[in-house]
């Protein structure tokens, strides 16, 4: 599976009507995978975690398609901040 399919995926899990502090949703990251902006789109999925509860299968997707990218640096910070 392609970073753009894990992506996709992730988007699919947000609940439509989520909007994170920015005003960003789930249609933003649309948007961006639609260019194949994947590290926007991968940055803003990461921001859309607060107003339910992300299953364990949604942070996979994230570390998964960060480690085909080579951001290596994004899941230890995610993981930091999901377990404590």
């Amino acid at each position: 599976m392609d970073v753009a399919d894990l992506l996709a995926r992730a988007a699919a899990m947000v609940p439509a009507d989520l909007v994170n502090e920015a005003g960003v949703t789930v249609v933003d990251v649309r948007e961006y995978l639609d260019h194949d902006e994947w590290e926007v789109a991968l940055d803003l999925l990461a921001d859309l975690d607060t107003g339910w509860r992300p299953p364990t299968a949604w942070w996979d997707l994230l570390i998964d398609s960060a480690d085909l990218r080579g951001l290596s640096e994004r899941p230890v910070r995610w993981v930091r901040s999901v377990s404590g």
